[in-house]
């Protein structure tokens, strides 16, 4: 774990002190209420994200799986070994399910040492996403 992470342990430690100046700030007779302390600690942000990701990976961790198989194996049919979350929702739809049934464990679709993002960015050819940039993701 890199120095910019905090441990669970202080992840949760973190948490906590948070909770509890935000329950001494709704005591507060203040009129103005002052902006949550660590609002912009990076660490903590870090933290939540990773532990969110986690939760929502684990809620759907067979599909996931599945859509990973499936788009690795869409990468390997291409000769830039290339894939999008578009490649996951064809896979969704093909199976009978809709094409957002993985919600925020999307996520977490391309996560790990396995892919590396391109740098570049492809239009969603999904019309209920309004063309919005997906990354595109390289197999390693």
């Amino acid at each position: 774990m890199s120095s910019l992470q905090p441990t669970f342990a202080e992840g949760i430690e973190l948490m906590r002190q948070a909770e509890l100046v935000a329950a001494q700030a709704a005591r507060s007779t203040l009129l103005i209420k002052p902006a949550a302390p660590n609002a912009f600690n990076g660490q903590n942000g870090d933290y939540r994200k990773s532990f969110g990701m986690n939760q929502a990976a684990d809620a759907k961790k067979e599909l996931l799986n599945e859509c990973r198989a499936a788009v690795r194996k869409a990468a390997l049919c291409r000769a830039d070994r290339t894939s999008t979350a578009d490649d996951s929702a064809r896979y969704l739809e093909s199976i009978g399910l809709p094409a957002d049934a993985l919600g925020n464990a999307a996520g977490s679709l391309f996560r790990g040492g396995d892919w590396e993002w391109t740098g570049c960015l492809k239009n969603s050819e999904r019309e209920s996403n309004h063309a919005h940039s997906n990354k595109v993701w390289r197999l390693k």
